[in-house]
């Protein structure tokens, strides 16, 4: 563990972590295992200019937390668990009769349900909206 200031000083740590190490230290039997902290010292300003708009991190902002100055990493899910998982997902939105759902994330697992909840809602509003005003004229501007 190191201390760091920067998002530069983050995105090296991030890589010159070895995943399989790290995935191994979430293979523990336990029921509770604590979060591998990455490094100390991160402010939010630096967290947040590490993750920008979340595109092309080495490891999603889903499985990355930062508490109380230390970046975390709370869950790291295998290849073989994630292609598991989705091939499960695949098939049950297919069953569910909504396997046209775009941009998937990933593991559930590491998701907060509140954030579902609340995608879904606003999914679900916006194709409320789209059918309801399919046949009419774009609404005016001004």
């Amino acid at each position: 563990m190191t201390t760091l200031k920067t998002a530069n000083d983050i995105r090296v740590a991030i890589d010159a972590l070895e995943l399989n190490a790290v995935a191994s230290y979430f293979d523990n039997d336990d029921d509770e295992i604590d979060p591998y902290v990455v490094c100390e010292g991160v402010s939010i300003a630096a967290f947040n200019e590490y993750v920008g708009d979340g595109e092309g991190l080495r490891i999603p902002l889903r499985f990355l937390a930062l508490d109380d100055g230390r970046l975390v990493i709370v869950e790291l899910p295998t290849k073989v668990h994630e292609s598991t998982a989705r091939e499960f997902e695949s098939k049950f939105l297919r069953a569910t009769g909504n396997e046209d759902e775009i941009a998937k994330g990933g593991s559930m697992t590491a998701r907060r349900a509140a954030n579902r909840l609340m995608r879904h809602l606003a999914q679900r509003e916006l194709r409320s909206t789209e059918h309801r005003h399919r046949h009419l004229a774009p609404l005016p501007i001004g």
